[in-house]
């Protein structure tokens, strides 16, 4: 998607409010937007003057680590780059090719991701069966002393470590499932979010941002912003949303 007018790199105007901010000023796209130049996290920061004038912006972790310089993109206003996201939902929510389009891409997506979850979990699954194997030969023997019982102690942690895993991983799987499943309920809440935005509050509007968008890429050099949607929130939007009407 190619940004409007305004989305270019920006620079720093007097102090920056210290450490992040806690999502005081509810800032949209908190913990989800990239910066396209270093592919790092740009993070909500403010500027007051006069304690009158409240000025946000997003600035690149890596300018603000090492330098203004190291970073092209530097930093972008953060009401242009929320309103411009805001607005390109709204523009796949009022065309129906657009929303058959996204939901293709979520699709493509969800499958891409079922399929690495799912050799993760085989590669999990074969890890635990083998130190489960461990601990059995370890506890069948006749003679034991200290090195075996922290050999146990060090396998059991593993072993369970591990079965955490697996079961957040089995219920990654069937959430993909889900998304790779019934595309009008996803569609029906794309045309849901626009007739119910503006009467959010700015916390309920955060909220649905983060279920609705996984990632916002900002390139401040070209000036695009790239949008990366998650199927399953969009289903968790059209509940909620169809509460407010």
């Amino acid at each position: 998607m190619n940004s409007g007018p305004g989305l270019r790199p920006g620079r720093r105007n007097g102090r920056t409010g210290g450490a992040q901010v806690r999502n005081k000023y509810g800032a949209l796209l908190r913990q989800m937007l990239i910066c396209g130049s270093c592919n790092c996290a740009m993070t909500h920061h403010y500027t007051e003057k006069n304690k009158q004038n409240l000025y946000r912006y997003y600035v690149c972790s890596n300018a603000q680590k090492r330098g203004w310089h190291s970073c092209p993109t530097k930093s972008v206003s953060a009401p242009k780059i929320e309103q411009f996201v805001v607005d390109q939902v709204r523009k796949i929510a009022k065309d129906e090719q657009m929303i058959q389009r996204t939901l293709g891409k979520i699709r493509e997506q969800a499958k891409s991701q079922y399929a690495e979850t799912e050799s993760e979990r085989d590669h999990l699954q074969g890890e635990v069966n083998r130190l489960a194997g461990e601990m059995r030969k370890l506890a069948a023997r006749t003679a034991s002393g200290e090195a075996v019982e922290v050999r146990m102690g060090q396998v059991q942690e593993k072993v369970q470590a591990g079965e955490r895993r697996l079961t957040d991983l089995r219920e990654k799987l069937e959430a993909l499932k889900l998304d790779l499943g019934d595309e009008h309920e996803l569609a029906q809440a794309f045309r849901q979010f626009d007739p119910v935005w503006e009467v959010l509050s700015p916390r309920e509007k955060t909220r649905v941002v983060q279920l609705l968008i996984d990632r916002v890429t900002y390139d401040g050099t070209k000036g695009k912003v790239a949008v990366t949607f998650r199927a399953n929130g969009l289903r968790d939007i059209g509940h909620r949303l169809a509460g407010k009407e």
